[in-house]
């Protein structure tokens, strides 16, 4: 399944984001992040179409959580961001 090389694949891949110079390049490792991360799903046995409702499902439910205000986020730019857990 390669799940052990691809996650090094990818934490190469966020290493070169956290790099580059430009934002060009950025978008450019970012998507390869992306795919890296879809061939993965694909390896451990996800139909496309399924990798896809998950991706749209995820994206929705993320936008219906609680996120800490801009204000908090911009001051802590070196941090993650988590949603507010009820």
């Amino acid at each position: 399944k390669r799940t052990d090389g691809i996650v090094k694949h990818i934490q190469s891949e966020l290493d070169e984001i956290l790099t580059s110079e430009n934002d060009r390049d950025k978008l450019e490792e970012c998507i390869d992040v992306i795919i890296l991360a879809m061939d993965m799903a694909w390896r451990l046995g996800w139909e496309p179409v399924v990798i896809e409702d998950m991706l749209m499902w995820k994206q929705l439910n993320n936008f219906s959580r609680q996120w800490p205000s801009k204000e908090i986020s911009e001051a802590n730019q070196d941090k993650p961001t988590f949603h507010i857990k009820d």
